[in-house]
């Protein structure tokens, strides 16, 4: 079993979050953590999931 650890320096994490429709994975498993105090961008290829992440 994985633990989920988070910081108290977190201000945003998120733990194996996916997104799937019906035949298609539009959003593979992924887990990240947002550092308080630090500026993060999220870039990627059109289509690739930054605004269904969000």
């Amino acid at each position: 079993m994985q633990e989920n650890h988070i910081h108290s320096d977190t201000t945003f994490a998120l733990r194996s979050v996916a997104f799937r429709v019906p035949g298609r994975t539009l959003l593979h498993p992924l887990s990240l953590t947002f550092p308080a105090g630090r500026v993060t961008g999220l870039i990627g290829h059109n289509g690739s999931g930054k605004s269904t992440l969000l």
